[in-house]
């Protein structure tokens, strides 16, 4: 849970980085400037599909691991219907 709320703050912070280089691309006073704050642009732009990819497989991740429990909790109440002498 740790890892995913990690990548999380660091997706929310790239998408804000975005937003901001936007904001100074408009207000840009000079050419130099609206360079570097297109290279801010494109830079934390191209983190969020990167970080969508992790946090889609650290999801993918932990549901088939919430699958595996829920399966193995099924097979063990089963059992213990099947045999009432075994606790």
């Amino acid at each position: 849970m740790a890892c995913i709320d990690r990548y999380e703050r660091l997706a929310r912070r790239a998408c804000g980085c975005s937003i901001a280089a936007f904001l100074l691309c408009a207000a840009a006073p000079s050419f130099g400037s609206l360079l570097f704050f297109r290279f801010l642009q494109g830079v934390s732009a191209g983190l969020i599909p990167f970080l969508e990819a992790i946090l889609t497989e650290q999801v993918a991740l932990r549901a088939s691991e919430d699958s595996i429990r829920i399966s193995n909790e099924r097979l063990e109440a089963a059992q213990r219907l099947s045999d009432p002498g075994r606790k």
